[in-house]
């Protein structure tokens, strides 16, 4: 199938700055004109059609100006329940300037209607189209990402930039592709059965919060807030090593406020119940404990893999393509984020204030969670207050609250010298499929984790 006279008239294309096409380079980006003209005739004959193929292209898949401009015209009318044929169409187009001239007159709308013989093949016409329309979009992604690559500057100077950068324009495609629809009565038996057969989802390492979130479900976010020093970071490493050795699934971790090393020997600490400090300064390690931390080193290296990326200064979309990285090399069972406030914001992102830039990493967080089909356990900070903290008390951003599926408040009393005791008091603050209620945890420091003990009282 080949371009006209018209279409043939028009320029060999690459692509501008600005996304649009310009020059000489590429050639005449993919498209299929005959598969365009199908797809309208169809909904010029058949109403069945209109709705079919709207469920599979929109209008900018066309690559014919005149095609979207009858596209629109077509949806418009059927929408708001007026009938659709080359004329009704033709009129409509009449009434808006000289919108009827731009498209070839009412002669081209009914040479469409007139050359399509039956509609039933619309959907695979508007499959076509909408091909075509994701190849376009990936000839200017890539030659965006060309662009940033020869000039980094573009996007801030750093590699790292460039790399979210260009993992944001893979992302745009496909994330505008079209899905089918699924009709929910047809799976019902198979959803039933799914929800009444006992599941056994991932357990974190602490029962009492397990049997409130009833574990963690792969594409929910998780956030885990803490004011500073209430111990997130723990809790974290906690649940990585947990999934490590219990589930026998990789951990991921995105580590902006801790370095890899540190990360690593908490991680021993956890394991070998050498007290932090003495890891940190070997010198004041006996020969047992020495051994212990050898051993703990040398079950690391059989356990499933420990991912840590401790850049710094990454963006949402760094952080993206590292989880996406470590979900394709390895059976990935959690991902986490320490922490979301103070990812940098996106490159070429424009947000008029703070709370806009924490709302889009988090949502960046959600859709990652989702596309990825992990739970991801994202840290936040909380505003300092002298009380027991409430939802409210996240800083900068209700989106956080709106974008994660459980919320978890960590919170120590202090005592008159302002020591925070080790009774630890978790509040599930937000839960979108179970209850909100409070648990009691031990908080072990020397040894990088929470642990059981009895519910403190009036809780």
């Amino acid at each position: 199938m080949g371009p006209g006279t018209e279409e043939a008239g028009m320029s060999a294309l690459t692509i501008a700055p600005d996304g649009g096409y310009a020059g000489e380079a590429l050639g005449v980006p993919p498209y299929d004109l005959d598969a365009e003209k199908a797809v309208l005739g169809a909904m010029l004959i058949a109403k069945f059609a209109i709705d079919e193929c709207a469920d599979v292209v929109i209008a900018e898949n066309f690559y014919m100006p005149k095609h979207e401009l009858i596209f629109d015209a077509i949806t418009f009318m059927h929408w708001n329940q007026q009938p659709v044929d080359a004329i009704t169409v033709a009129d409509y187009l009449s009434r808006k300037g000289d919108a009827l001239d731009r498209v070839g007159g009412a002669s081209y709308l009914h040479e469409l209607a007139g050359a399509v013989v039956t509609a039933a093949n619309a959907t695979y016409y508007a499959g076509i189209v909408s091909d075509k329309a994701i190849q376009r979009k990936l000839i200017e992604a890539s030659t965006r990402i060309a662009q940033m690559a020869h000039q980094p500057g573009l996007t801030g100077g750093e590699v790292d930039d460039v790399v979210g950068a260009a993992q944001a324009e893979v992302d745009a495609v496909v994330r505008g592709q079209s899905t089918e629809l699924r009709d929910a009565a047809s799976d019902v038996d198979a959803l039933l059965e799914a929800v009444w057969t006992h599941k056994t989802l991932p357990s974190s390492p602490w029962p009492s919060y397990t049997r409130l979130i009833d574990g963690f479900e792969p594409g929910r976010v998780y956030t885990f807030a803490a004011r500073p020093g209430g111990g997130k970071s723990i809790a974290l490493v906690d649940i990585a090593l947990w999934f490590l050795r219990k589930h026998k699934k990789a951990a991921a971790i995105t580590s902006l406020e801790m370095s890899e090393t540190e990360v690593i020997m908490r991680v021993l600490a956890n394991m070998s119940n050498v007290e932090y400090g003495k890891i940190k300064n070997p010198d004041n390690m006996t020969g047992f404990q020495r051994d212990r931390v050898q051993e703990s080193m040398q079950e690391l290296k059989r356990l499933p893999k420990l991912w840590i990326d401790d850049r710094a200064d990454q963006t949402v979309e760094m952080a993206r393509s590292f989880a996406r990285q470590c979900k394709n090399r390895s059976d990935l069972g959690v991902y986490g984020v320490d922490y979301v406030q103070i990812l940098r914001p996106s490159p070429g992102r424009k947000f008029s204030n703070r709370e806009q830039e924490v709302a889009h990493m988090s949502r960046n967080i959600k859709m990652t969670a989702k596309a990825l089909h992990l739970p991801v356990i994202m840290l936040a900070q909380l505003k300092r207050a002298e009380r027991k903290p409430v939802l409210s008390d996240l800083r900068e951003s209700g989106s956080l609250e709106n974008d994660s599926d459980v919320v978890t408040l960590f919170h120590r009393d202090e005592d008159e010298n302002g020591v925070p005791s080790t009774d630890l008091m978790g509040i599930v603050a937000k839960n979108r499929s179970g209850p909100m209620d409070a648990f009691g945890l031990y908080f072990d420091g020397p040894h990088m984790r929470f642990t059981e003990h009895d519910e403190m009282e009036g809780m």
